[in-house]
């Protein structure tokens, strides 16, 4: 089956966040310790053993929400020292996310966070680009399976136009299965969680 992988980034923060109950210092979740080529095998074989699809992965793709370099400029100037390490870990593991998607050939679509007039940011916009970007991509490349990585119930009206185009959908979760929604989980064809 031509298939499709589409990470929600804000939804697959586990690959980065592990450290967090820990309570290490920001230095230690470098996000250069994630094998996105890994972490698509293990998805790929995980399809293949429980639902006996063979799956060929022509199209990977990963969203994203980012600050606004102003909005950083702004954190960077009222810094103290512990605060400033913080933001330079941040650029640091960011680029380095970045290259590792580049190298494992995962397209990547950043969007500019929406601020509101307090200057709090909230993630906008990447739910409809996933959306477009997967629809554009079952027409143009002929997807026959679509694997979104998410939690969010946002999506659920594309898996829902995709079951009706006849596209075997997947949702995998990198949160325990109480945290995904189950409007995803009814509107799919098979869920399951990373680990």
């Amino acid at each position: 089956m031509k298939t499709g992988i589409f990470f929600d980034g804000y939804h697959c923060q586990k690959f980065w966040n592990e450290t967090d109950n820990d309570k290490k210092s920001s230095k230690d979740k470098q996000y250069n310790k994630i094998d996105f080529a890994a972490v698509i095998i293990k998805i790929k074989k995980q399809i293949q053993k429980e639902e006996n699809k063979k799956l060929n992965i022509i199209y990977k793709a990963w969203f994203q929400g980012i600050c606004a370099s102003h909005i950083d400029n702004i954190k960077v100037m009222k810094a103290d020292t512990k605060s400033l390490q913080k933001i330079v870990w941040k650029y640091h593991n960011e680029r380095t996310r970045y290259i590792q998607l580049i190298r494992h050939g995962v397209e990547s679509i950043f969007l500019e966070h929406a601020y509101d007039e307090t200057g709090k940011y909230k993630e906008k916009g990447i739910d409809g680009a996933l959306t477009v970007n997967c629809i554009n991509n079952v027409n143009n490349l002929d997807l026959e399976c679509v694997i979104i990585c998410t939690n969010d119930s946002d999506h659920e009206p594309l898996l829902h136009n995709l079951s009706k185009r006849g596209v075997y959908t997947v949702v995998v979760s990198f949160n325990p299965p109480e945290i995904v929604a189950n409007r995803l989980k009814r509107q799919c064809d098979f869920q399951f969680e990373f680990r």
